[in-house]
């Protein structure tokens, strides 16, 4: 998978959440609208396109993160760009977001899988899964089928 991964310019450094997963966003039970980010321990520096790339891999996948249905849906994406540009700006990063997802997809789904032989990752299902590799295995397998279906969807543009 990782050899599918376009050459991409990750744009510039910015101040950056370093896990934008929707879990992470705050929403108010009053509002659809996002209030602020919460779990602060990644924020640091990192290029643009990556930071998106992140939020594109959980903001587009309708199933949990250990769902073997799991895939990139693109009016998600759609969806995402144009809420996004709401509060920031993507400009020149256009050609990069989908290839940077791509390349997120790929280190989650390596970083799970060194989860499952060392057994380390913090918390795990105990209630649908008999161990935390057996978790880890179904989270880095789903992260492999969003990104197989994302790389159909660049392969074909």
């Amino acid at each position: 998978m990782a050899s599918r991964i376009p050459d991409f310019d990750p744009g510039p450094s910015i101040i950056a959440h370093g896990d934008p997963k929707v879990s992470n966003i705050l929403f108010p039970a009053e509002s659809n609208s996002a209030v602020c980010f919460i779990d602060l321990d990644t924020v640091g520096l990192m290029p643009l396109a990556l930071e998106l790339g992140d939020a594109m891999r959980s903001w587009c996948n309708p199933f949990p993160e250990d769902s073997s249905s799991s895939l990139f849906n693109l009016e998600l994406y759609e969806a995402a760009l144009d809420g996004y540009d709401l509060v920031g700006s993507r400009v020149g990063l256009d050609e990069s977001i989908l290839p940077a997802t791509l390349q997120i997809y790929v280190e989650l789904a390596s970083r799970f899988l060194s989860d499952v032989i060392h057994e380390s990752y913090f918390g795990w299902d105990d209630i649908n899964y008999e161990s935390a590799a057996s978790h880890n295995l179904a989270r880095a397998r789903a992260q492999v089928l969003a990104a197989e279906s994302l790389a159909i969807h660049i392969s074909e543009n």
